[in-house]
């Protein structure tokens, strides 16, 4: 169990905060237009935030493999001990979803925003899946690894 504990808690914050982006970026520079102007203007203080926030854009993909990568590690050490199929099908839920996001389902910006926050929040579900199906049931039960 110690095994997996840290990396479905690191895949929680992880994964929480990957969603946080996925919203807060696209809806930023939909409502808040000096952000954008920011953008063509060299004189502007929110250069370096609008310039941060699209140099992040960049990342998405390598980020979202990287945290599907641990989601499946994690889950996969943890099926071997519990044998629950849920992580792993909230993995899979997620995937479809980041999938959709990069698909041609995302007509707009806050769309694959949205379809992306949905499957941050899913790999979230899925480390807190594993973390609870990881637990002992009741007090007789050992936290040692089955033999």
């Amino acid at each position: 169990m110690i095994g997996t504990v840290w990396l479905d808690r690191l895949g929680v914050a992880l994964s929480l905060a990957c969603s946080i982006h996925c919203v807060v970026a696209p809806v930023l520079f939909a409502f808040v237009p000096s952000l954008v102007v920011a953008l063509h203007s060299f004189h502007s203080p929110l250069r370096r935030w609008s310039i941060g926030l699209i140099t992040l854009q960049a990342y998405e993909m390598p980020f979202v493999l990287a945290a599907v990568g641990l989601a499946v590690v994690s889950a996969g050490i943890g099926w071997r001990r519990h044998r629950h199929l849920q992580p792993l099908a909230w993995i899979a839920a997620a995937a479809v979803s980041f999938l959709l996001s990069w698909s041609d389902v995302a007509t707009s910006s806050l769309v694959h925003g949205a379809l992306a926050a949905v499957g941050g929040a899913m790999l979230a579900a899925a480390h807190l899946s594993n973390l609870r199906s990881s637990r002992p049931r009741n007090a007789h039960q050992s936290t040692r690894e089955p033999t």
